[in-house]
């Protein structure tokens, strides 16, 4: 009874082995035949020990593939890591695994590589997508369209500009929108928000090393833009430390600033005049001496977009 029970079992061992084997046999022509490891096998000329050696990686790959079918951008990407498929190469006669990105990743790559020419950039990410050539003047009042033309003529300019008006108008927008098109120039950009700047600056005040690094990039930027000027708390000591060493060391090396400000030229005076400490007014007649020799003024008149 042993004996009989033994040679069963061995009988159908060798029949779930050979079935195995068809199936196994099946599975793999069915690889073969997929689109994407039919192109591997014409490019590199992979031999059938190539593909089965490197079955689980391909099959990988090829899941791999198939989640990006039908995607519509990074926001919906269904991969592990975002933007990234998994793929196999050959690379010096070896089959490599990689991770390379995908269509929409290379685009996001394409419309942010300017970003790389910010030394300080207080701007969200949407705000690198604005392009200043591509702003939509159409139906635009003819106040903004000369506004417009005014900046964009800066370009060509020594000079910067320092734009004004009421809270709301735009005038960021059309900075950030010029910040990018000087970045896409491959030039050095600084993009500060003066309220945030006075806040870094106060801080870095005791770490020698890093004051020494934002006033070196607030030196050195072959465009900088400060806006918001006058805006949020100000003091003698920001003024006269940081606002004006900076602009003084920029008028000295021609280096090209821009300003926005809720403030007529006379106005920020006014409010830097208000502070009412000793020395005050000189003080103030060189910091505005300043702004004005680096910036030509522009009014951005109209009703707040927001």
């Amino acid at each position: 009874m042993e004996k009989i029970n033994k040679d069963f079992l061995l009988k159908m061992n060798s029949i779930d082995s050979q079935e195995y084997q068809q199936f196994e046999q099946q599975r793999f022509q069915q690889f073969k035949q997929n689109p994407l490891i039919q192109r591997l096998i014409n490019q590199y000329q992979w031999s059938d020990k190539v593909l089965d050696d490197n079955m689980i990686a391909l099959e990988s790959m090829i899941e791999a593939v198939q989640r990006c079918e039908g995607c519509q951008g990074l926001s919906f990407c269904r991969q592990p890591l975002k933007g990234k498929v998994f793929s196999v190469q050959q690379k010096d006669g070896d089959v490599v695994e990689c991770y390379q990105d995908c269509k929409y990743s290379k685009e996001h790559q394409s419309q942010f590589a300017h970003r790389q020419y910010f030394d300080i950039a207080d701007m969200n990410e949407d705000d690198f997508l604005l392009d200043f050539k591509n702003i939509q003047l159409v139906g635009e009042n003819e106040e903004y369209v000369k506004t417009y033309m005014q900046v964009d003529h800066s370009i060509d300019s020594d000079k910067g500009v320092y734009l004004y008006g009421h809270t709301g108008v735009g005038k960021t927008y059309l900075m950030e929108a010029l910040a990018n098109e000087y970045a896409k120039k491959n030039q050095r950009v600084c993009f500060c928000r003066v309220p945030l700047l006075t806040q870094n600056f106060y801080k870095a005040i005791s770490d020698q090393e890093e004051l020494n690094t934002l006033l070196k990039r607030l030196y050195r930027a072959d465009v900088l833009f400060l806006d918001d000027i006058g805006a949020g708390s100000i003091t003698a000591f920001t003024r006269d430390s940081l606002l004006f060493p900076v602009l003084d060391e920029r008028l000295t090396k021609n280096k090209k600033t821009y300003f926005t400000s809720n403030f007529s030229m006379e106005d920020l005076a006014r409010r830097y005049s208000g502070l009412q400490e000793a020395g005050d007014s000189a003080q103030v007649d060189r910091l505005m001496d300043r702004i004005r020799a680096l910036s030509q003024v522009v009014f951005l008149k109209g009703e707040s977009r927001r």
